[in-house]
């Protein structure tokens, strides 16, 4: 594995593109040595700097750091105050799950490095892992060009489905119509929302 660029505290995308030209673009990030498709592993390296404190930092001690304010401020949120939050494995590239972020739940990823997500059926936040104790341990976090989706990518600690299954997308629809294989369309245990 290539050793990490190094990083600085950047303010646009040429700069970014300068100091570090695999990561200002996603979509071009060379695939891991092992063949696997995905992204290309480095080790956590935030362009952001983050107000000290415990893993269970509360928003507002993020809100000091202006960085993080505009950052959290640049995100189109819809008008409930989400965005959708994907979740992917930096080593394999498999999409793990799709939930809904708001601002606190992105700060709390940005400064705890766990996924975090905003629960709308029961109104707060909730980390992956905190009853399992299988978290996603995120080493980037990534915006979309629109700025209204956000990607946590990172590690999985064990199975991200309350099945045990790898991944929550493991139903395919072409197999489910070709009648080989069955295809759950709702499953009220989830702790991931499709609603």
């Amino acid at each position: 594995m290539a050793a990490p660029l190094p990083r600085a505290p950047v303010s646009s995308p040429a700069s970014r593109a300068a100091l570090c030209p695999a990561r200002s673009n996603p979509c071009t990030a060379a695939a891991p040595s092992s063949g696997a498709l995905g992204w290309r592993r480095r080790q956590p390296c935030p362009v952001l700097s983050i107000a000290p404190g415990s893993a269970r930092s509360t928003p507002a001690a993020l809100a000091v750091d202006p960085k993080v304010e505009a950052l959290l401020d640049s995100v189109k949120w819809d008008v409930k105050g989400l965005a959708v939050a994907i979740a992917q494995n930096v080593d394999t590239g498999a999409i793990l799950m799709q939930g809904f972020a708001n601002k606190e739940a992105l700060a709390a990823t940005i400064s705890t490095r766990k996924a975090t997500f905003y629960s709308r059926s029961r109104s707060s936040l909730w980390t992956k892992g905190e009853t399992s104790m299988n978290f996603i341990n995120v080493h980037d976090i990534f915006l979309d060009c629109d700025r209204d989706s956000i990607i946590y990518l990172g590690t999985p600690d064990g199975p991200t489905c309350h099945t045990g299954a790898e991944t929550c997308y493991y139903s395919s629809v072409y197999d489910a119509l070709q009648g080989s294989k069955v295809f759950i369309f709702n499953e009220p245990s989830c702790e991931y929302e499709f609603t």
